[in-house]
Formats: C-alpha cells, sequence, structure tokens
C-alpha cells in the first residue's frame, strides 16, 4: 500500500493531476494553476483530500515548480544579492520535502472526518511584492467521532496571489 502511494506522489511530480478543485469556466485564466478563490475554500479541499488519503488532490493544491520559480522565488530574500544557492536547489528541497509530506498527512489523516471551524496563520502574513505569503497555517476543526476541537497542521504555508491560494508545501 506504501508503495503504492509513492507512486501516486511520484507520479504527482511528473505533472498529473486528479483535477480536484479546478474551476468549470475556463473564462477565469488563472496565474496559479487550481488557485483556490480563498484561503478556506484551499483548506477545505486539503481537508477533504486527506480525509480521502488522495495523494494527487494533495499535490495539485501545491504550488507547482513553474510558479514557483517563476513567481514566487524571484521575490525571495534567497534569490537576492549575496545569495548563491541556485533556485533548482531550492525547488528540489522544497519538492522532495513536500512529497513526504504529503504520505505524512494521509498516514495520520486518511478516513477521519473533520468539520473546518478556521484557518489560522499562526506566524501571520509577509507581504511581498506581488503575493502575499500565509504563515505556518494550521487548521482548527472539530472531529466527527468526538466532536473534540483540536488544531491540525496538513501543511505548510499559503502562497496568495492575486486573489488565488495554493500551498506551498507539505513539510515532512
Amino acid at each position: 500500500m506504501r508503495n503504492r502511494h509513492l507512486l501516486i506522489l511520484l507520479a504527482a511530480c511528473f505533472g498529473c493531476d486528479s483535477g480536484v478543485g479546478r474551476q468549470a469556466s475556463s473564462a477565469k485564466q488563472s496565474s496559479l494553476e487550481n488557485g483556490q478563490p480563498s484561503l478556506r475554500a484551499l483548506a477545505e479541499l486539503a481537508l477533504q483530500a486527506a480525509e480521502a488519503g488522495d495523494a494527487l488532490a494533495l499535490n495539485s493544491l501545491r504550488v507547482t515548480e513553474r510558479e514557483y520559480k517563476e513567481l514566487f522565488f524571484p521575490e525571495f530574500p534567497e534569490a537576492g544579492p549575496g545569495h548563491n544557492i541556485p533556485c533548482d536547489f531550492h525547488w528540489y528541497h522544497l519538492n522532495v520535502r513536500s512529497l513526504k509530506g504529503v504520505q505524512d498527512v494521509i498516514d495520520e489523516h486518511a478516513g477521519r472526518k473533520y468539520e473546518l471551524l478556521d484557518v489560522i496563520a499562526t506566524q501571520g502574513v509577509e507581504s511581498f511584492k506581488t503575493f502575499k505569503a500565509h504563515k505556518k497555517v494550521e487548521l482548527k476543526v472539530r472531529l466527527s467521532a468526538d466532536g473534540a476541537e483540536v488544531q491540525i497542521r496538513l501543511f505548510g504555508s499559503v502562497m496568495e496571489r492575486a486573489g488565488e491560494f495554493k500551498i506551498l508545501s507539505f513539510p515532512s
């Protein structure tokens, strides 16, 4: 079973897309592939995918390599003068950690049922020139099993650009 999840995750790296959350209308051209209209909508889809154990759906909510390299990384401090580590290196490490993180989310949350109560950027929101980073996002949820309210962390930061939201990474 674990090998099947690994194969699904590897397929996600090479452009496979489950289409979860994709808007039916193609009239609106999105700068972010499968970008969601709000932080809450993104969190709801991530919760649904985690509950279903759907690695492809979780990965479809994450920033793509193109988005990271072309839209986000150029504005990060690591891209500025005095930093000699290439963007490819940063993407590689972010991607590898995220693939493991998606599996961790599935291992911990698949089969559970949650009701989303709130979405909290525990380290605030950082503004950049063309986007915002909602840092260290946690979800306040109610457990269907016993009604308990808890905070869980499915993913790390969320990127907001032109009114669209995507997960930056799934920490492992």
